[in-house]
């Protein structure tokens, strides 16, 4: 019988068969198996590949026998039972010789029959290439009782040798080629270590039980990366998952290729893993197709641009499992190699390199057969593939966008081409000294309709000029406005002409748009950065389309109306990012915002003027934008007056705001002083984006809701002041309430009672939660004409909301004293009604000392929702032992009336 497969196929302990394959009938001749074929660990049934496991397991990947492991567990405790009994050796041979440290003598190995009379290293065991000699001291072959054996001038070839006992067995040199048939690392119970000191290793047969492989040749003084350092011959990895052998070194940038071939079953594990102190380790894989276990990538470095703990690189298949933990990359060998990996499962904070050969077109392909998995962002970093990895980025030689393919997933597992964030090496991106190169990379996925199989492309953009703005930080802003546009000015820019095609500009102090009104502008270059300085939008209803406009500074509309950027997409990038609107005019931002800055909305005023106010149209579906916003009025004055410099963001959908944060930002959405975010149409403002709004100044800030329309505000909302809900539109709370204290963020109430205000001068608060203002204080102004009101959605299920209504029972002042509370519920479907016969729903929960404190019986006015039918309709109070009260709207049908007239 013979055994094919794809994936490794084996039989199960109970007889069954596991994994995908065909069994096919064979005409070979059936060779009987005797004992000692069993033992050795030879084919049956003229099949090369199968032999019994240890484990009681046949497998496709070649195994000892169960009784040869039975056998290896007697011989060693009869081994290190007399081990204990041995004497220290006291040799050492000096010189030009294999070196034998004054400590221990070692016996422990793998004690298998075949193997029984290897020779035995001992302990710390060096290799010298001073001159052609190579002297060594072991124990005797076949003599692991104790008995030295002769001194030789080489190592036997053809022969098996082992380090354990936590040994260490160094070579030094280039190009040394081990003369032994095997060596083995480790045993079942002790580490051995491998220590290299060499460009170039060939061992035959590298067998790696336990313990591990250091390299330890130090770079030279002129090298920021260590040459590759080679392995050769055959490497079998025995340890196990749980204890996996480590592959590491000694210094830092010290680069590996294992260029021989790796083998290891589904049950062994290999980590790569340098000292904590180390950056740069990479080993790189190339001929690991019989390689089933797993390959565990981890450091406890933290990736910063191009530097990395520990890293691997692969060239064809492995079909086992490779981990990249954080502080890890994983890149292909080369720009003309393919990395065909079983699964692959990537931590947070790890990193993906994009090796391309610019010169010949050519880029690395990561391709994952079974099952990947990806943090929320990927870190990339862009190679040029040249010798060492060099640091410059791919450019396109062509002119012409270049798309090559740079992950390739498993069938029907979609790969989100946003999570993939270039990260260029600090030498091209904007510096003090304005040496600013654009990124030249972007990523997009197309999915295989025949495969299922999604494929990253790693977009390379055609690279371009970069012009740089003059240094005019002598002029004055006034002066500086007075020269005219520097989009219309060429002596604004350092390779004197106006913008123009096929150029990145860098802004770097003060410079203008054109003053025309009603402008159609579009802006001839490939990108606009503001890295300095400000950029002032001038002429009213002008609009300005920037295919690439990079924003590390400030953004101004001034002295004229409103001002929209458009047409292209808006970086926001640096760490003090602002846009600024003034004398009551707009700034609109249609362009779809990315990255990762906050971005800071202010004014322009002085003091309590009304050159100060100011609005923001933020109109893009920002969900790839990750940065907060703060809304900072300039007023300074201690005068209470909002018909002075406040600002305006203006919200259209719940997206403007920003996209998905992995962990909560509760001041996600800063409303300063006086600052108002303003619906202008239905919008949800979803809870599991985990942004918050957080009201940041204790004069207090404003929402409103335009007539007609809904806020569904299920971001949580943190109260450092009074919130004033305004305009006659409906604001629906969804979010839970807490608390600043001036250190932090908490449930508890503030003892000041204007920083737990919730005041409705005009319209209708609804409750989508029922614990949404629990702590605060509901001030309904229904004075003066005034038309306030609370509402509730007629709810069908039960449920808290269903049952308790708006519950605050946290405060002893619910409701502010003598006003009126409207009450009304929306949506009353008399089908229901008539069905259920009675219905009940809560609308207001407080203490019940808090109701009667405020009256609240004759206090409440429940508005009642016509519905079909003849529904008796009342407001029901209900108090509780536990001092809480209830008031529910009770709905009892009692049938249609015919009324004669």
């Amino acid at each position: 019988m013979r055994l094919q497969s794809a994936a490794q196929a084996k039989f199960g302990r109970a007889g069954g068969m596991k994994g995908k394959g065909h069994i096919i009938k064979s005409e070979e001749r059936t060779k009987a198996m005797t004992e000692r074929e069993v033992i050795n660990g030879k084919p049956y049934a003229g099949n090369s590949h199968v032999r019994f496991d240890e484990g009681e397991v046949a497998s496709a990947t070649p195994r000892r026998g169960s009784i040869l492991y039975k056998n290896r567990q007697t011989f060693h405790r009869i081994a290190f039972a007399i081990m204990g009994a041995l004497s220290t050796a006291q040799t050492l041979l000096g010189g030009n010789e294999w070196h034998v440290n004054n400590t221990a003598l070692v016996a422990a190995q793998d004690a298998e029959p075949d193997t029984s009379t290897g020779w035995h290293l001992i302990n710390s065991c060096k290799i010298t290439f001073y001159d052609a000699k190579l002297n060594m001291m072991y124990w005797a072959k076949g003599s692991p009782s104790g008995e030295k054996g002769p001194q030789t001038v080489t190592l036997n070839a053809g022969e098996d040798y082992f380090v354990s006992g936590d040994r260490r067995f160094t070579t030094n040199g280039a190009g040394y080629i081990f003369p032994g048939s095997s060596l083995t690392i480790g045993d079942e119970f002790t580490s051995g270590i491998l220590y290299i000191r060499g460009r170039e290793q060939t061992y035959t047969n590298l067998v790696m039980r336990k313990g591990s492989l250091t390299h330890a040749m130090s770079r030279s003084s002129t090298d920021s990366v260590a040459l590759y350092y080679n392995l050769y011959g055959s490497a079998t990895v025995k340890s196990p998952k749980s204890d996996p052998f480590s592959v590491d070194s000694s210094d830092k940038n010290l680069w590996m290729t294992w260029s021989g071939k790796l083998i290891g079953d589904e049950e062994v594990g290999l980590s790569i893993c340098p000292y904590s102190w180390n950056s740069g380790v990479l080993v790189s894989i190339v001929n690991a197709a019989e390689y089933y276990g797993d390959i565990v990538v981890t450091s406890g470095f933290v990736n910063v641009g191009r530097t990395f703990g520990a890293g691997l690189g692969v060239e064809g298949p492995i079909p086992g499992t490779v981990r990249i933990k954080g502080g890890s990359i994983i890149k292909p060998y080369s720009p003309t190699s393919v990395a065909d990996l079983g699964e692959l499962h990537m931590d947070a904070g790890t990193e993906m390199r994009f090796v391309y050969d610019s010169a010949a077109m050519t880029g690395g392909l990561i391709r994952v057969s079974n099952a990947l998995t990806l943090p929320e962002k990927v870190i990339v970093h862009a190679l040029s593939g040249v010798k060492n990895d060099g640091w410059n980025p791919p450019i396109s030689k062509t002119g012409e966008e270049v798309r090559s393919p740079f992950l390739v997933g498993p069938p029907n597992v979609r790969i989100d081409p946003k999570i993939f964030e270039l990260v260029p090496d600090p030498t091209y991106e904007p510096r003090n000294s304005n040496d600013y190169r654009p990124q030249r990379v972007h990523f997009e996925t197309e999915t295989d309709p025949d495969t299922g199989r999604d494929t990253v492309y790693a977009v390379i953009e055609p690279i371009v000029t970069t012009v740089k703005g003059q240094d005019v930080s002598a002029y004055s802003e006034t002066k500086a406005i007075a020269e005219g546009s520097a989009l219309t000015n060429a002596m604004f820019w350092s390779d004197g002409r106006v913008p123009h095609s096929n150029a990145h500009y860098v802004i770097n102090h003060v410079i203008l748009t054109p003053v025309i009104n009603n402008l159609e502008y579009e802006f001839p270059g490939k990108s606009l950065l503001v890295y300095a300085g400000r950029l002032y939008v001038y002429g009213s209803g002008a609009r300005y389309s920037i295919p690439d406009f990079r924003l590390s500074q400030q953004l101004c509309q001034w002295r004229s109306g409103g001002v929209t950027i458009c047409g292209g997409k808006m970086h926001v990038c640096g760490t003090e990012t602002g846009m600024c609107a003034t004398g009551n005019r707009t700034l609109t931002v249609e362009s779809e915002i990315l990255g990762v800055g906050d971005l800071t909305l202010a004014g322009l005023g002085n003091g309590n003027t009304s050159d100060g106010r100011g609005y923001f149209n933020l109109k893009g579906f920002n969900t790839n934008w990750y940065g907060g916003i703060s809304v900072v009025a300039p007023n300074n004055s201690d005068v209470d007056d909002w018909s002075k410099d406040y600002l305006t963001i203006n919200l259209y959908d719940g997206r403007n705001l920003g996209g998905a944060l992995r962990e909560f930002d509760y001041d996600a959405l800063t409303l300063g002083r006086y600052c108002m975010l303003q619906a202008r149409t239905n919008a949800t403002l979803d809870a599991s984006v985990n942004r918050g709004i957080f009201l940041g100044h204790e004069r207090g800030a404003r929402i409103a809701v335009d007539e007609g329309y809904t806020l569904d505000c299920n971001w949580p909302i943190t109260f450092n002041g009074p919130l004033y809900k305004v305009s006659a539109g409906t604001l629906a709370l969804g979010g839970g309430v807490k608390f600043y204290d001036g250190t932090a963020v908490s449930d508890t109430l503030p003892e000041d009672p204007s920083k737990r205000l919730l005041v409705v001068t005009n319209g209708t608060l609804k409750a989508l939660a029922h614990d949404c203002v629990n702590g605060l204080t509901v001030a309904l102004a229904n004075d003066e004409g005034a038309n306030t009101s609370l509402a509730l959605d007629f709810a069908e299920e039960d449920g808290d909301l269903k049952r308790y209504g708006f519950y605050n029972v946290k405060t002893d002042t619910p409701f502010e004293a003598e006003k009126p509370i409207n009450i009304q519920l929306n949506g009353v479907d008399g089908d229901k009604l008539r069905e259920w016969k009675e219905f009940k729903q809560g609308l207001v929960t407080v203490k019940t000392s808090a109701a009667d404190t405020l009256k609240m019986d004759d206090l409440i006015s429940f508005k009642k929702s016509s519905a079909s039918g003849n529904p008796v309709m009342r407001l029901v109070r209900e108090d509780n032992p536990e001092g809480v009260t209830t008031y529910s709207a009770y709905y009892k049908f009692v049938g249609t009336q015919i009324i004669l007239r």
